[in-house]
């Protein structure tokens, strides 16, 4: 589902060229069938991409084999073009990550606040753990008062985004690793602080099992969103997992809810 957060008429689609594992897995996993439709015209089209996709996750690529293979379409350069429009705008998740720089101006990043992370807990001292970092929101917001923060992102342009920044600012208290949400790569016990913000929702018990496993006895594990202009409702889910809640209407007009849990 397109976000509207680009024009996808300014990329280019060999912006696929610079997606990474991780990336390429998340378009594997797709199932909308308008989708897998103008993936499969634009893959047969384009053999560079489906073969850096086959390369780049080779648990995929039997699936874009077979994808291009079973297509019939044979376009003429106006519905290539309309094609890779398409396949652009559903993945503009994908092309602010591999652009961090747009990332930065989207709404739910520039318009933020910190207060609304930094209200929520004590952050002075602790041991922080942020998951799905992104471009840095949260990691930067928490480590002017942390002793440090750990940012855990699976995309490696956001990773080499962060560390520019790290050394741009001489940050000397935030690091940056490799990591997905259902396994993370920390020992037991571990932070004070275990924080996301639009990384849980997948699967809520299996995150949270994990998100539990690296976060310290009494220690709190917080879901901060960034700005919004949606009317966002709560997530039961996050109740059933004994997570207090608490909401704001954002600058941009909508309804943000933040969730926090102290593990006993």
């Amino acid at each position: 589902m397109s976000r509207n957060w680009i024009n996808p008429e300014e990329f280019s689609i060999y912006s696929f060229l610079l997606m990474d594992e991780y990336i390429v897995q998340s378009i594997a996993n797709k199932k909308d069938p308008e989708f897998r439709k103008y993936l499969a015209i634009v893959l047969k089209q384009h053999s560079a991409i489906l073969w850096y996709f086959q390369n780049k996750a080779p648990e995929t690529a039997a699936y874009f084999s077979e994808l291009v293979t079973q297509s019939t379409d044979t376009p003429d350069h106006k519905m290539l073009s309309i094609a890779e429009n398409h396949v652009i705008d559903e993945l503009d998740w994908a092309i602010v990550y591999v652009f961090p720089e747009y990332m930065e101006q989207l709404k739910y990043i520039k318009y933020w606040d910190e207060s609304h992370l930094l209200s929520m807990t004590d952050f002075r001292g602790k041991a922080v753990l942020d998951v799905g970092a992104g471009s840095g929101r949260l990691t930067f917001a928490a480590a002017k008062l942390a002793d440090y923060v750990y940012a855990c992102e699976p995309v490696d342009r956001l990773r080499r985004f962060m560390r520019e920044k790290i050394k741009k600012n001489s940050i000397k208290n935030v690091y940056v690793v490799d990591g997905q949400i259902e396994d993370l790569p920390f020992r037991d016990n571990s932070f004070d602080i275990t924080m996301s913000g639009h990384t849980i929702g997948d699967d809520y018990d299996v995150e949270y099992a994990e998100l539990s496993r690296v976060t310290k006895p009494a220690g709190f594990i917080i879901d901060c969103p960034g700005e919004d202009d949606r009317k966002n409702e709560l997530k039961p889910e996050m109740v059933r997992l004994g997570f207090e809640y608490s909401r704001y209407r954002s600058n941009s007009g909508g309804d943000v809810y933040r969730y926090i849990k102290q593990l006993k």
